[in-house]
């Protein structure tokens, strides 16, 4: 029923789903997103946090939840998410990021920009969180930040390729040619 939009429907047979094996978290999951996208937005998110007190070492729930609670603007439910995500997984660069991006959504440029500085000094002290962090800021929109983190990234880690090809990457996806080969000149001379 979710697949044809019939939200109501779904519900129904989750709900019995439910009674027949209460402790079915896959169950739970679906009717929290049937919830939300029937537009029962309070009840879905309700959902979710009955979810994860049941399942709070799953990662995947506390970045989703944020991320529903952010796109309908329910700002403090979202910081909620993932500050309580962040309780369970303090080293996940995406909870962070997205505590930022929540942050900034809500006009809350101080604490998203203490939130964007923590990140990026967790990520210097390890390539593969340098490199990740510099995609989850791409993907989300924030170019200049992913460059800057990948310019610092060049500067700790002047022999290895991946943050080269990163900004490369970057560079030729947002049309600056004169940049990327700029980059690969580097690449060939280091």
């Amino acid at each position: 029923y979710s697949l044809l939009g019939d939200y109501l429907n779904a519900l129904k047979h989750l709900r019995r789903a439910e009674f027949l094996d209460p402790e079915n978290r896959e169950v739970k999951l679906l009717v929290a997103k049937n919830r939300i996208w029937k537009g029962d937005v309070a009840e879905g998110l309700k959902a979710y946090r009955s979810l994860l007190l049941l399942e709070p070492r799953r990662l995947d729930l506390w970045l989703e939840a944020g991320k529903v609670a952010a796109w309908v603007g329910r700002y403090e439910e979202s910081v909620s998410f993932y500050k309580n995500g962040l309780e369970q997984f303090p080293e996940d660069l995406a909870l962070l990021v997205n505590l930022g991006l929540t942050y900034s959504w809500s006009a809350q440029r101080e604490e998203a920009e203490r939130v964007f500085k923590q990140a990026a000094e967790k990520a210097q002290a390890d390539l593969g969180q340098l490199l990740e962090l510099a995609d989850v800021y791409y993907v989300n929109g924030y170019t200049p930040q992913a460059v800057q983190l990948l310019e610092s990234g060049l500067k700790r880690y002047p022999d290895r390729l991946a943050p080269y090809l990163a900004l490369e990457r970057i560079y030729a996806a947002e049309g600056q040619s004169a940049k990327a080969e700029e980059v690969r000149r580097l690449i060939e001379t280091t």
